[in-house]
């Protein structure tokens, strides 16, 4: 039987940031985020399973396209920094996002755009920009070592 007492770690989400790559300006720490901070989605199967005649072939994707989702605080000038961004260019290259757990690597986005800003609520009652981000993430790199 498994140790029902092994100790789960702690999250921090203090420790959450977004950073640009080429342009360090838009980075996110802790003090520019809103209350719900941010949302890290993975799109599409990681492996596609082919079926053949007798039995099935697995076919390991090289990547899968990521959308962060980042709330903002729209009573920052960060926000209009990135508002400054999406009009003058929404491709916005690498990024690296590194999660609110101390164990959990970052995650290094590459070829992002500013994909859009999703509903902001002008009544008083949000304090939220929220910024949506795509890019690809490299995974199953063992298919590159023939």
């Amino acid at each position: 039987m498994a140790n029902p007492l092994v100790p789960h770690g702690t999250l921090n989400r203090l420790l959450t940031s977004v950073s640009i790559v080429q342009f360090p300006f838009l980075n996110v720490t802790n003090g520019y985020f809103g209350t719900k901070i941010g949302r890290l989605s993975f799109e599409g199967d990681g492996s596609d399973y082919i079926p053949a005649l007798t039995a099935s072939v697995p076919s390991p994707r090289p990547y899968q396209v990521v959308t962060l989702l980042m709330y903002l605080l729209k009573s920052q000038t960060l926000s209009q920094l990135w508002e400054n961004q999406r009009q003058q260019s929404t491709t916005i290259g690498d990024f690296v996002v590194t999660t609110d757990s101390p164990v959990l690597g970052p995650f290094y986005i590459m070829n992002g755009i500013f994909q859009n800003v999703s509903d902001i609520e002008l009544d008083g009652s949000s304090n939220d920009y929220p910024v949506m981000l795509k890019g690809t993430y490299p995974i199953n790199q063992s298919l590159f070592n023939f």
